[in-house]
């Protein structure tokens, strides 16, 4: 820019230097002088004057044509001398075009410049970006590691408050069995009390239970075997601490041999071939809406006339 600024400058000096020159050309060019006289000065004369007049007229056209060939001479002389001296426009124009060529040249180059540092700007800012999104790529990872961590931290603490703050339903004791006479039939039946050990509420939903003759060697059911499955109900709900007692029975067996063994006690050897069992399931939940179980298996024992708790696989507790 500032290039072009100084060719403007210098090509108004040499249009203002040329101007003045030819100012000062046209002061210095002298008029062509003449020696004729003008007509109106002519005055009459005697025949002798006009005599010698027209002797002395080859002499003055010569000496005005000579005046006139050297004023012109001089003239064309001094015009060369003044031209000389003067700045050709044509190459002054040209040496303006020629610092206008390098002047552009030289912005181009600053452009050229310019455009390759902002090249490898965008290319820094490319590669910052690149790197900005792996960072993000890698926070979102690190994100959803932390957010399973924290769902596995709330399901620890679920289970820890449900382990310290849940229900608890067991079975307490089996009353029984009681035996009433009907119209010639025999009814067994027996009272199974559950109570609620945990912190919170318990909701009862089903109950299953059943009385039935076991074989006291095999363990096989005698007929007409059992159905204890839990079956719906109207549910219960059991507070801590709370009891509630489920009715099993009455119930009549067919089985007089097995019937008259349990009433008699013992057979010749001295052991008793079939044990009455008092068998059931319980299912409940707990606030979270957690759904538990659990199973009693009692056998009575003659000696007690009572139910007593075994080791079996139906006896246990969620």
């Amino acid at each position: 820019m500032r290039l072009i600024l100084g060719a403007v400058l210098l090509l108004s000096l040499a249009f203002e230097t040329m101007a003045a020159e030819l100012g000062q050309a046209k002061k210095q060019i002298p008029p062509v002088e003449s020696q004729a006289t003008p007509a109106s000065e002519t005055k009459p004369e005697s025949k002798d004057t006009l005599a010698r007049a027209a002797q002395s007229v080859a002499p003055l056209t010569v000496n005005v044509t000579g005046a006139l060939e050297v004023h012109s001479e001089e003239a064309q002389n001094g015009a060369g001398t003044e031209s000389s001296k003067w700045i050709d426009p044509i190459t002054l124009f040209t040496a303006l075009l020629v610092l206008v060529g390098g002047a552009q040249v030289w912005v181009l180059i600053r452009q050229a410049k310019i455009m390759r540092d902002q090249a490898t700007i965008l290319t820094s800012t490319d590669k910052t970006q690149m790197g900005a999104l792996k960072i993000a790529e890698q926070q979102i990872a690190l994100f959803g590691h932390q957010t399973d961590i924290i769902e596995k931290q709330h399901a620890v603490g679920r289970l820890a408050y449900i382990a310290t703050h849940r229900p608890r339903v067991i079975v307490r004791f089996v009353q029984g069995p009681f035996i009433e006479e009907r119209e010639g039939e025999t009814f067994y039946s027996a009272f199974v009390t559950v109570v609620n050990v945990g912190v919170t509420e318990a909701t009862v939903v089903a109950v299953g239970t059943d009385l039935a003759w076991r074989h006291a060697t095999t363990h096989l059911w005698e007929p007409p075997g059992i159905d204890a499955s839990a079956k719906d109900i109207n549910a219960v709900i059991l507070k801590s601490g709370e009891r509630w007692t489920i009715p099993v029975g009455p119930k009549v067996f067919s089985v007089g041999e097995a019937i008259n063994q349990f009433t008699a006690g013992f057979n010749e050897s001295g052991a008793r071939p079939f044990d009455m069992c008092v068998i059931g399931e319980v299912r409940y939940t707990d606030i979270t809406g957690t759904t538990r179980h659990t199973g009693f298996l009692r056998v009575h024992d003659p000696a007690r006339d009572c139910f007593v708790t075994t080791d079996e696989p139906e006896e246990y507790a969620d």
